[in-house]
C-alpha cells in the first residue's frame, strides 16, 4: 500500500509502513502505483524546485504535468516542455513532444510531435513510421506486447469535433469525451468515455455503463480471468466500489 503523508512542515510518500521519500511540499495527488498499489511516482515540490520523484530518485523538471504507467505497468514518464523524462531519465525527441507511449521494455516507443505540416497539428512516430493528424492527441499507449499502439485524438465533421480512441489506426465509436486510456492484461483497449450524458467503461468493442460521480483520475481493475472490473465511485455522499461483469 502506497499513499502521501504530511505533518504539516513538508510531504512524504509512504510505502508498505516505510518512508521512500521525504523533505516534499505542493505535492500533487495522487500517486501514481501500479496496479498492485506499489508506489511509482509523484510530482512535488523540493524548496523552489519542482520535481518528479521515481525510481526512488528525483528528477527537477520544469512542466507540473501527471506522468503515466507504461507498458511494463513500471516505468513512468511525460512530457516535460522540449523533450521527455521515462523512468527518471531525459530522452530527447525529433520535435515538439505532446505524448509519449511507454513499452513493455521500459523503453519510449511512441511519441506524438507538434507537426510543421500544413493543416495538421500532430505528427507520430511509431515503430520507424510516422502518422499524421489534424488535431492534437493525448494519452497514448503501447500493448503489453507492444505490438499495438493506442492514442485519443480529435476528429470533425459537418464543423462539430468529436473524441475518438484510435487503435492500430483504426478509428471507435465517436464520444464527447475519452480518458484513462490503457491496455488490459489480456490486450484489450480500455477506457472512460462519455456521451448524451453517460459515462462508459470500454473493453474491447463493448462498452459498460458506469455510475456515480467518478473521479477525474478514474481507475478501473480487473479480475484475474478478465471476467469482472472494477472502479471507484461517489454515490451521494458515499464511496462505493462497483463491478461490472464482462463479455
Amino acid at each position: 500500500m502506497a499513499f502521501i503523508g504530511t505533518d504539516n512542515k513538508e510531504d512524504y510518500v509512504v510505502v508498505n509502513g516505510t518512508v521512500v521519500a521525504s523533505g516534499l511540499t505542493q505535492t500533487q495527488w495522487p500517486l501514481t502505483t501500479d496496479d498492485e498499489g506499489e508506489a511509482l511516482a509523484v510530482v512535488a515540490q523540493i524548496g523552489r524546485k519542482r520535481v518528479l520523484w521515481t525510481n526512488s530518485r528525483t528528477v527537477p523538471i520544469q512542466r507540473h504535468a501527471w506522468p503515466g504507467v507504461g507498458a511494463d505497468g513500471r516505468t513512468v514518464g511525460f512530457v516535460d516542455m522540449d523533450d521527455v523524462i521515462v523512468g527518471g531519465d531525459r530522452v530527447k525527441v525529433d520535435g515538439d513532444p505532446m505524448a509519449i507511449a511507454i513499452g513493455p521494455d521500459g523503453k519510449l516507443a511512441a511519441y506524438a510531435v507538434y507537426a510543421k505540416v500544413d493543416d495538421h497539428e500532430t505528427e507520430i512516430v511509431w515503430g520507424g513510421r510516422r502518422i499524421v493528424e489534424k488535431f492534437e492527441v493525448h494519452t497514448m499507449r503501447v500493448s503489453p506486447d507492444g505490438k499495438s499502439l493506442a492514442y485519443i485524438a480529435t476528429r470533425e465533421q459537418d464543423g462539430r469535433k468529436y473524441t475518438v480512441v484510435v487503435v492500430d489506426g483504426r478509428d471507435g465509436p465517436p464520444t464527447a469525451w475519452a480518458g484513462s486510456l490503457r491496455f488490459a492484461p489480456d490486450g484489450r483497449v480500455v477506457y472512460r468515455a462519455s456521451k448524451d450524458d453517460s459515462a462508459f467503461l470500454v473493453v474491447g468493442d463493448r462498452a459498460y455503463a458506469l455510475e456515480g460521480q467518478l473521479p477525474f483520475h478514474f481507475r478501473v481493475v480487473f479480475s484475474p480471468d478478465m471476467k469482472r472490473a472494477g472502479y471507484g465511485t461517489m454515490i451521494g455522499r458515499e464511496m462505493w466500489w462497483k463491478t461490472v461483469a464482462l463479455e
